[in-house]
C-alpha cells in the first residue's frame, strides 16, 4: 500500500489461504515475509513482485504458520502455528541466495511471473515441539534466543540446543501472563531497551523485562547445556509484579482477574507493537480502539 498517495500499489498472489503475518527482512527491504493458513510461508521481492521461496513440504508445519520472524542478522527466520511447533528456517542457503539474486534482476513486463523457477525449502534447520503443547501464536528472536506465546497463560524464553539433538531446547525463563488463555494475540520485542509487551482478553498489555535472564544466560553459555524437559523451568517464573508494568484499555478494568466479574465485557488486546526507541508502545483491541501509551523507564 502506498501510504502517500493513498492507493494499493501491488498485490502479490500465491498463499492458498489467509495470510496471518508479515514481516520485512532487516537489511534487504525489498523482501517480504508471509505466514499463511496454507501451512506455508514465502518469500516475496517487493520490486518485482516474484514469490522468491516457499518454506512448506516434508519437514514443513502441518497446520496453520502463525507468526514468524527474522532474525537481526537476516540468516534465519523463525516460524509457529497451530502444530505447537517452531522452526528456524535457513536464509543463507546457496539454493536460496541464488533465487534471490535472480529475483532482483527479473521484470515481469517482459517474462510472466509463472515463468520464474520459486525455490523450494523443505527441512528447516531446527524444530521441535517441547516448548508448547498448544497453538503458538507469537515468536520475537530476542538475540539469538527465543521468546514464544502459546495460550496458556505463559510465554517462554528459551534457546536452541544446538549440541544435543535437533529438537531440544533450553529453557531460560517462564513469564505467567494472566488471563493469557486467548490466542492470536501478537507481542512485540523493544531490543534497545530489552522488554517486551502483550496483551490478554481483558484490554490489558503487560510490559515484561528481559535482561536479567538473558544476561544470566549469557554469563552461563560455557556451562554445559541441559535439555529442556516440558514443565522445567531454568529461572524462577515470573508473575507480573513491581518489575512488570501493565498498561490498561479505556473500557477495560484495573482489578486482577481474580476479582473480575462475570459481567465484565473481554476485550482483546490482540496485537501491541512498540516504537523503534522504545518510548511508546501501540496496541489494538478487539473493540476497534488502537491505543498508545508513552512509557516512563525506570
Amino acid at each position: 500500500i502506498n501510504v502517500a498517495e493513498n492507493l494499493v500499489d501491488k498485490v502479490l498472489v500465491g498463499h492458498g489461504s489467509s495470510v496471518n503475518e508479515l514481516r520485512i527482512h532487516p537489511f534487504n527491504h525489498s523482501l517480504l515475509f508471509s505466514a499463511s493458513n496454507d501451512c506455508s510461508i514465502r518469500l516475496w521481492n517487493l520490486q518485482t513482485e516474484v514469490c522468491v521461496a516457499i518454506f512448506a513440504g516434508e519437514k514443513g508445519h502441518t497446520n496453520q504458520v502463525i507468526t514468524i520472524d527474522i532474525h537481526l542478522l537476516g540468516n534465519c527466520f523463525a516460524s509457529a502455528g497451530m502444530d505447537a511447533c517452531i522452526k528456524i528456517w535457513n536464509l543463507k542457503d546457496p539454493h536460496l541466495e541464488v533465487a534471490i539474486e535472480a529475483s532482483n534482476s527479473y521484470d515481469p513486463l517482459k517474462i510472466p511471473l509463472t515463468s520464474f523457477k520459486t525455490y523450494i525449502q523443505q527441512l528447516p534447520l531446527f524444530s521441535t515441539l517441547k516448548i508448547h503443547s498448544d497453538y503458538v501464536d507469537s515468536v520475537r528472536w530476542v538475540g539469538d534466543c527465543i521468546l514464544s506465546k502459546s495460550t496458556r497463560c505463559r510465554v517462554v524464553l528459551w534457546s536452541p540446543a544446538t549440541n544435543t539433538s535437533t529438537d531440544s531446547a533450553v529453557i531460560l525463563q517462564e513469564f505467567y501472563l494472566p488471563s493469557g488463555e486467548n490466542w492470536f494475540v501478537k507481542m512485540d520485542v523493544c531490543i534497545p531497551l530489552d522488554i517486551f509487551a502483550v496483551g490478554n482478553t481483558w484490554g490489558q498489555v503487560f510490559v515484561y523485562p528481559l535482561s536479567t535472564f538473558r544476561n544470566k544466560y549469557v554469563r552461563e553459555k560455557g556451562k554445559q547445556e541441559t535439555e529442556f524437559n516440558p514443565g522445567e523451568e531454568r529461572f524462577q517464573c515470573t508473575h507480573p509484579s513491581t518489575h512488570v508494568s501493565a498498561l490498561y484499555h479505556q473500557g477495560s478494568s484495573k482489578v486482577n482477574s481474580s476479582a473480575k466479574s462475570s459481567m465484565m465485557k473481554k476485550i482483546n488486546a490482540r496485537h501491541s507493537v512498540f516504537s523503534p526507541n522504545g518510548q511508546y508502545v501501540v496496541s489494538c483491541f478487539d473493540s476497534g480502539a488502537i491505543q498508545l501509551w508513552k512509557l516512563t523507564h525506570h
